[in-house]
C-alpha cells in the first residue's frame, strides 16, 4: 500500500509538473503594438497600390532587391518623376498580366513605364521606338501631353534600374524573347504592312505569351485625326473640313505624298480581325464606339456611299483587343 501510495504522489506531482508546463506552452504570444501592426498594414497597402514614387521605391526594393547605397537618390528621383509625369496609372493596369514577364513594349515613346513595370515586379522590359533620343534629358509629359526637361535621360534609367532597356528602332527583329508585347500609340494603324507587323510580334512571343493593343480605326468618323474634330467644328469655308466631314475622308482617293497615304494604313477593322486571327487567339475585342449624335449622322443615303464599309469600321472609334499567340502557325 505504501509504495502504491508513493507511486501516485509521485505520478500527482509529475503531472502538476506536465501540467504546469502546458500553462507555459499554451499561454498566448504577446500581441505585436498598434504601431507595428499600423506599420504592417501600411506596407501591405503600398504592396497592393503604390501611389507615390516613394512606394514605387519600396515596391522596386520588395521585388528587384536592394539598391545600391551610391544610387538610392537617383533612382528615387526616377520614381519619383514617373509619377509626377503620369506613367503609374497603365502600368498598375496590367499588373497582374506583367508580373514575372519579359516585356516589349512596342513605340514607347520619350517614356517611364520601364522602371514603373519593373518596380511591379516584371522580369524585364524592354522598350523600342524610332523617334527616342535616349541621350536626351527630355521627356513625355503623358498628364501636359507634351515634353517636358527632366533631370535624367533614357539611358540614365538603363544604368540606374536592371532589367530595363531601351531601343531606337523601328521595329522587333526578335524571336522568342518576350512573354508579353504592349503595342502602343498608332503603330497598327500605322505599319505600312499591318500582315508583317503581326508576323514579327508572334515571332517575338515565347508559346503562351500575349498581346495588347489599341487600334484607332481610320475609317471612323473622327478617324482622320485632323479637322473637323467635332460637327460642331465644321467650316464650309475649309477644303479640309469639307474633304473630312461625314466620312468624306475614307472615300478620299490621297496622292502618294497626303498624309492618308504616309501616315496611315487605311486597314479596315474586318481586314485586321483576319491578319490577328492568323497569328494569334483573341481573348478580347473592345470596342468604342462614336457618340450617339455622330451615329445618327449616318444617315440611309450617305450609308449607301459607304456601301463597301460595316457599320462597326464607320462608328467605331478605336478597339482595345487582348490576344494569345498561336503555336499552330
Amino acid at each position: 500500500m505504501a509504495g502504491r501510495q508513493k507511486t501516485m504522489d509521485s505520478g500527482s506531482q509529475d503531472g502538476g509538473d506536465v501540467l504546469e508546463g502546458d500553462k507555459t506552452a499554451g499561454a498566448a504570444l504577446p500581441l505585436p503594438d498598434a504601431d507595428a501592426l499600423a506599420a504592417s498594414a501600411e506596407m501591405a497597402l503600398k504592396l497592393r497600390q503604390p501611389a507615390t514614387g516613394s512606394d514605387l521605391f519600396f515596391t522596386h526594393v520588395f521585388n528587384n532587391g536592394p539598391v545600391q547605397p551610391r544610387n538610392h537618390v537617383s533612382v528615387a528621383r526616377v520614381f519619383d518623376t514617373a509619377v509626377d509625369l503620369g506613367y503609374l496609372a497603365w502600368p498598375m493596369e496590367l499588373r497582374k498580366t506583367a508580373y514575372g514577364r519579359d516585356i516589349l513594349d512596342l513605340g514607347c515613346g520619350s517614356s517611364l513605364h520601364g522602371p514603373v513595370f519593373r518596380a511591379l515586379g516584371a522580369n524585364s522590359y524592354t522598350g523600342i521606338d524610332r523617334n527616342i533620343e535616349p541621350m536626351r534629358k527630355r521627356l513625355r509629359n503623358r498628364r501636359l501631353k507634351t515634353s517636358v526637361s527632366t533631370p535624367f535621360s533614357m539611358a540614365d534609367v538603363v544604368r540606374l534600374v536592371p532589367g530595363v532597356t531601351y531601343m531606337r528602332a523601328e521595329e522587333t527583329t526578335s524571336r522568342d524573347s518576350f512573354d508579353l508585347i504592349l503595342v502602343q500609340g498608332s503603330m497598327t494603324a500605322s505599319h505600312p504592312d499591318p500582315e508583317k507587323l503581326f508576323s514579327q510580334l508572334h515571332r517575338a512571343l515565347r508559346s503562351g505569351g500575349e498581346l495588347t493593343f489599341v487600334h484607332h480605326n481610320f475609317h471612323s468618323w473622327s478617324g482622320h485625326q485632323g479637322k473637323p474634330k467635332g460637327p460642331a467644328d465644321f467650316d464650309p469655308q475649309n477644303a479640309e473640313h469639307v474633304q473630312n466631314m461625314d466620312w468624306g475622308h475614307t472615300l478620299f482617293d490621297p496622292p502618294a505624298d497626303h498624309k492618308f497615304a504616309t501616315d496611315f494604313n487605311r486597314v479596315k477593322l474586318s481586314q485586321l480581325r483576319k491578319i490577328i486571327d492568323r497569328y494569334f487567339d483573341i481573348k478580347t475585342w473592345t470596342p468604342v464606339r462614336e457618340k450617339k449624335a455622330i451615329a445618327e449622322r449616318l444617315t440611309h443615303g450617305l450609308r449607301r456611299s459607304l456601301d463597301g464599309f460595316t457599320d462597326d469600321e464607320l462608328l467605331v472609334k478605336s478597339v482595345t483587343v487582348e490576344a494569345r499567340r498561336r503555336d499552330d502557325v
